[in-house]
């Protein structure tokens, strides 16, 4: 439940970064972001994965902090840009 706040924490910084930032680098450069999204996507799934075969719900206040910040990361580096 976390994750769905993570939009409200970094789309702001992303789109500032894209106005400002973004349309100046080089093409090498978005497809070295893109790439490090896409391996950080993987990584996420392989870890979710992992977390769906030894399912324990979380609750701990510093579970649900990682969990957030994992969303904020994934967003920052979607492949997706």
């Amino acid at each position: 439940m976390p994750a769905v706040l993570a939009p409200l924490i970094s789309d702001g910084p992303i789109i500032l970064l894209m106005v400002l930032l973004l349309a100046r680098i080089p093409a090498g450069a978005l497809r070295i972001i893109r790439i490090a999204g896409g391996v950080y996507a993987l990584y996420l799934a392989s870890k979710s994965l992992q977390a769906y075969r030894s399912f324990r719900p979380a609750g701990s206040p510093g579970e649900i902090r990682q969990t957030l910040g994992k969303a904020i990361v994934t967003n920052l580096l979607s492949p997706g840009l």
